[in-house]
């Protein structure tokens, strides 16, 4: 019998419902690259993948962040891209770039390290 405080079930029930958020999933970052997702499915992966990340990081059973913040940032700006191309279709650039911007952004914000911390270390 599980205790309803055992928060690893709760990650394997997110991970049996949604495969693409269990674990890095280069097909799931690669499909938010190039905008095979609906703009629902992108949201609905990225506050499963963000859950996913603060049960297993409360309960102390965290393999990195690393590779969380880009499919994070991937989701999320792929999102942001397919709204803004929505909104305002003149101003839409490539829905790659905004994926690649929005992983360097996420990452960066993870390890306080923005670019221009980079740039002064040169």
């Amino acid at each position: 019998m599980v205790a309803p405080y055992d928060w690893r079930l709760y990650v394997g029930i997110i991970g049996l419902y949604f495969p693409k958020v269990h674990g890095f999933k280069y097909e799931a970052k690669d499909a938010a690259l190039k905008s095979h997702y609906p703009l629902c499915m992108m949201l609905v992966l990225l506050i499963t993948k963000v859950a996913a990340i603060a049960i297993t990081l409360a309960t102390r059973f965290s393999n990195g962040v690393f590779l969380p913040a880009i499919y994070i940032g991937a989701m999320v700006e792929s999102s942001f891209s397919v709204i803004n191309g929505t909104i305002f279709p003149q101003t839409n650039s490539n829905d790659a770039l905004y994926a690649i911007l929005g992983m360097a952004a996420v990452r960066s914000a993870v390890f306080s390290a923005p670019i221009s911390r980079r740039l002064l270390l040169l």
